[in-house]
């Protein structure tokens, strides 16, 4: 990419008044010395300077092409710089031109006219090569805006590929999450060993027991059981048939802690 040389900020200093400051106007590039990290550089640019500077541009400009734009104004600037010389030097050429053919019936009229085929000879060869530096710098800041292209593209591909993977990743730790508590769910409870439990070793379950393994079920899937649902459930132990503790008591819930299932000697379901 081109930028202005000294040279060219004097001259264009020069075609403006002398109480303007170009340098405020003008595209200053950064130190090339100085390299910005990853991390640096995507601050800067995820940064609220830059964030409040790219609104203001978007605001009146599309986005399509603004980076070569931006870039490619330093080079129009330099273009027009050397017209201008070029035109400086056609100029002084023409009005010596001239100068020799008023006098041209003089001896001085032919050393000028001389001088002028020597001019005129310096002043092609000057144009030629400021016409084939021109190309040149033009040639040097396509090559490198293609190079920054090109690296962006690829910049963009491998974050691209980075999310995909987290994607990925988060979709793998998801479905191993929900593996490991389905397994969790089924092998820490099971509605039918819990039943068998309770008709085991002098205890019986009757009355509407189908209603006591659907609500554990709906325990081990971790919902709730519905509305119309209507139960009453009452203890019966032979051994103690005049204890009376009162109702339930919820005891404090723990995600951690196992269930576990009270030895209770006869379960009836009205």
């Amino acid at each position: 990419m081109e930028y202005l040389s000294d040279q060219d900020k004097a001259d264009l200093s020069k075609l403006l008044s002398e109480d303007q400051d170009i340098q405020r106007e003008l595209l200053i590039p950064r130190d090339a010395s100085v390299e910005l990290s990853p991390s640096d550089f995507r601050n800067l640019v995820t940064g609220i300077p830059a964030q409040r500077e790219l609104a203001a541009l978007l605001r009146v400009y599309e986005p399509q092409g603004l980076a070569r734009k931006v870039f490619g104004k330093s080079t129009l600037l330099k273009r027009m710089l050397d017209r201008h010389r070029v035109s400086q030097v056609a100029c002084t050429l023409g009005t010596l031109k001239t100068t020799l053919e008023l006098g041209n019936s003089s001896d001085d009229a032919r050393n000028a006219r001389r001088d002028f085929v020597l001019l005129k000879q310096a002043f092609d060869q000057q144009v030629t090569e400021v016409f084939e530096q021109a190309q040149s710098r033009l040639s040097e800041s396509d090559r490198d805006f293609r190079c920054a292209t090109e690296e962006h593209n690829r910049q963009e591909q491998v974050r691209r590929d980075e999310n995909t993977d987290l994607q990925r990743q988060l979709e793998d730790y998801r479905l191993a999450n929900q593996q490991l508590e389905d397994r969790l769910r089924g092998g820490t409870f099971k509605v039918g060993r819990v039943m068998n439990f309770l008709n085991r070793h002098n205890a019986r379950v009757s009355g509407n027991w189908p209603r006591l393994k659907a609500l554990l079920k709906k325990f081990k899937d971790g919902s709730l059981p519905p509305d119309a649902w209507k139960t009453q459930i009452q203890i019966n132990a032979a051994d103690e048939f005049d204890a009376d503790p009162g109702a339930y008591e919820y005891e404090v819930e723990s995600d951690d802690e196992e269930s576990k299932v009270p030895d209770i000697p006869s379960l009836r379901l009205p």
